[in-house]
């Protein structure tokens, strides 16, 4: 029993040298969430945000907010959200390693 929860090593594609750390939480109804507490370099962001974590993929965030917790691990919902709309880095991922 307890909260499950580790830190995520994010690397990108075309920046080798840059990467992003966030949190992580295994839950019992979603599997991995990702939470982003960070903010970015490439504009404002809210304090909590859930992210957006595939390799290939560009990262993105949303307002912790803005998100139903059925859409979190949607990559529909995902992928119509407008980047603009959203925290991103404009990088895709191309590792992600998860210490839980």
């Amino acid at each position: 029993m307890g909260i499950r929860a580790g830190v995520v090593h994010i690397y990108f594609i075309d920046t080798p040298d840059i990467g992003h750390a966030i949190n992580v939480f295994l839950t019992t109804d979603y599997g991995l969430v990702y939470v982003d507490c960070t903010g970015t370099d490439f504009g404002p962001a809210p304090p909590d945000t859930i992210a957006y974590v595939k390799r290939g993929e560009i990262y993105r965030a949303i307002d912790i907010n803005k998100i139903r917790a059925g859409s979190i691990r949607n990559d529909d919902f995902w992928n119509s959200i407008p980047l603009k709309s959203a925290c991103y880095i404009p990088h895709k991922v191309s590792k992600v390693t998860i210490f839980l």
